[in-house]
């Protein structure tokens, strides 16, 4: 299925680009401050487009020989890369001349690099936003991509001590090659069921993928639980250390954590088995 979806995009001369960012934390003062830390974007062939570390000021690094919380890098992996203006604007370039742009979240990424709701508008109705396509929950929400990814492909992502965007970058393109078709008859179908947030920017908002609903409930008949690596809720000590006591919420130091409550999730047409795509 994948190499089909790869076969049509390069018979129809389609570009198609994934993205995904890490974040990074910095200082000013005693007071850390949230923003981008790498970005990774991935081509509809699944060749790399970008891969890039942000590069901030040394001073404004918590500790620049910690490493970074999520990706491991620090000041001596970034300090000789491009600073964030110059990664925006290749971004926006590869965004701007793609045809569809595969995404984890409708605008999460792109808020994450500054790009204001003009910059958002231009863009939107390329977008495909596998999160809200598998999410398989009665009342909205999303399917993290750890799960996503492991319910289809087996494969535990973000299982590790780090993990980097162009990783994310890749699983999030395959998501969408792997069910390419019925992922655009299904944007066609709801792309003016729309929904916009507090600041203003659109959601296409898809039913519950019953589906997905299935593969979670033949998953924990056979299995009860999901793989340690990526249930696991507290992250590890040495992520806690990276910080040195600085941060603004505990909740912070915790990985994402899905709960498996069959109520959450709507009633499946079928319990497929987990398809071969690759």
């Amino acid at each position: 299925m994948v190499d089909k979806a790869m076969r049509y995009i390069a018979e129809n001369a389609l570009k198609v680009v994934s993205l995904d960012t890490e974040g990074q934390t910095l200082k000013f003062g005693k007071t850390p401050f949230k923003t981008q830390g790498s970005v990774g974007m991935v081509g509809g062939d699944g060749s790399i487009k970008l891969h890039e570390l942000i590069r901030w000021p040394r001073e404004y690094l918590i500790d620049p020989s910690k490493p970074n919380f999520l990706t491991g890098s620090c000041w001596d992996d970034m300090k000789y890369g491009p600073n964030l203006t110059i990664v925006r604007s290749k971004v926006a370039e590869l965004l701007l001349t793609a045809d569809i742009i595969v995404l984890h979240g409708q605008n999460g990424d792109l808020r994450g690099l500054y790009f204001s709701l003009a910059d958002y508008e231009r863009i939107k109705d390329k977008i495909r936003d596998i999160e809200a396509y598998y999410c398989h929950r009665r009342n909205g929400g999303s399917l993290a991509l750890q799960f996503a990814t492991y319910l289809i492909f087996g494969e535990v992502l973000q299982g590790r001590d780090y993990h980097y965007a162009i990783q994310d970058a890749y699983f999030t393109m395959l998501l969408y090659l792997a069910d390419r078709e019925e992922i655009e008859k299904t944007y066609q179908r709801y792309k003016n069921n729309i929904t916009i947030d507090k600041e203003g920017f659109s959601h296409v908002h898809y039913p519950p993928n019953k589906q997905m609903s299935g593969l979670i409930r033949r998953h924990m008949d056979e299995f009860g639980d999901w793989p340690h690596s990526i249930r696991s809720k507290k992250a590890p000590a040495k992520r806690r250390a990276a910080f040195d006591g600085v941060w603004e919420d505990e909740n912070d130091f915790y990985l994402e954590e899905m709960r498996v409550e069959g109520k959450e999730f709507v009633e499946p047409d079928s319990i497929p088995r987990r398809p071969l795509l690759i």
